[in-house]
């Protein structure tokens, strides 16, 4: 496989194109619609609709889920932890939420496709309707490399120092 050229965490669709037959390169469609992924995806991807991999925590809705239940679907879609895994959407949004849900797990190696789907149309590269079958895997999650989540306790001992900032997505 070709190494990502540039931008840690973000590829081109050069670089997905090149590495479309390597078998450790795993795509996840993660567009709002399944329907759309039916009628056309990215050679080989495999749709995950982002609802999968929220929870409920605390009477909070749309939180994402511990990292058990993370490991659990990537299993299930067969996502194996030396896999590179390539994500996609029309809006950037679910596809940054899959990889901070990578990213939980503690997953190596993994990218979000810039441009998206809409930017692989445009460049008229290959698209299909067929679907692949995965092969179901044990994957575990690594331990303790979830570093971003805090509780609220912290954050107001954080606060009125003037070096934090709290950015609402």
């Amino acid at each position: 496989m070709v190494e990502p050229e540039c931008c840690g965490h973000l590829v081109s669709t050069e670089f997905l194109s090149f590495n479309l037959n390597v078998p450790t390169l795993k795509i996840i469609d993660a567009r709002e619609e399944g329907s759309m992924y039916s009628k056309s995806h990215i050679p080989g991807a495999i749709y995950l609709n982002v609802e999968n991999i929220r929870t409920t925590t605390e009477g909070i809705h749309s939180m994402l889920a511990p990292s058990d239940q993370l490991a659990e679907t990537f299993g299930r879609i067969g996502i194996e932890k030396n896999d590179t895994v390539v994500i996609y959407d029309n809006r950037l949004r679910d596809a940054t939420f899959l990889a901070l849900a990578l990213e939980r797990v503690g997953h190596k190696s993994y990218a979000v496709l810039h441009g998206g789907f809409n930017k692989w149309i445009e460049e008229g590269r290959p698209v299909t309707s067929a679907l692949p079958k995965p092969t179901p895997v044990k994957y575990k999650p690594v331990r303790g490399v979830d570093r971003f989540t805090i509780e609220i306790d912290t954050v107001k001992s954080l606060l009125g120092g003037g070096k934090t900032i709290i950015l609402d997505t």
